[in-house]
């Protein structure tokens, strides 16, 4: 099992006096579980990830939380089906958070 983590990115195009945010796009990040988890692994882990992600926030970029799921290990992120079902391939994989 693991976790699907999912963002919305937003980029600043004032300054970090005087912001003019919007949306830029999405994030998916996923998270491993291990083997006979609790819904309080589940917690702690989502906690961190969300701390890691938002260490790179700056005044002139900024990804925020949308939400998180727990999924089999063979689901895909919506993103990675679209590339797959697109150029059959996948080319931009989620990226894996070891927390």
């Amino acid at each position: 099992m693991k976790i699907i983590i999912t963002t919305q990115v937003y980029n600043n195009y004032g300054t970090a006096l005087e912001p003019r945010w919007k949306p830029k796009g999405a994030g998916d990040y996923v998270v491993n579980l291990p083997c006979g988890y609790t819904d309080e692994d589940v917690k702690r882990k989502v906690e961190l990830a969300k701390a890691v992600i938002e260490l790179h926030n700056t005044p002139m970029w900024w990804e925020t939380w949308l939400g998180y799921h727990v999924v089999e290990d063979d689901i895909l992120t919506d993103f990675e089906s679209q590339q797959l079902e697109w150029d059959g391939r996948i080319d931009f994989p989620a990226e894996v958070l070891n927390v």
